[in-house]
């Protein structure tokens, strides 16, 4: 909640599948929304933004991922 009372959100859901034990597969998907519409920063209520993504992560060590992203 904003100081003016502005009720926005979001939420992301990533899943993993192991292909090897070094690599991964992580796809996303990310929304925002808002209670209600803010005039200010040119928002209307409901869902706001949808964003999607792959990812594809290699553990070269413990502490040490390299990833790459696909965003359509």
């Amino acid at each position: 909640m904003s100081d003016e009372g502005d009720v926005l959100g979001s939420a992301q859901l990533v899943a993993r599948w192991n292909l090897k034990p070094n690599l991964a597969l992580e796809p996303r998907i990310a929304g925002g929304w808002a209670a209600q519409d803010v005039l200010q920063e040119d928002v209307g209520s409901g869902l706001t933004d949808v964003e999607t993504s792959v990812r594809l992560r290699y553990q070269v060590l413990p502490a040490a991922d390299v990833y790459v992203s696909v965003r359509p």
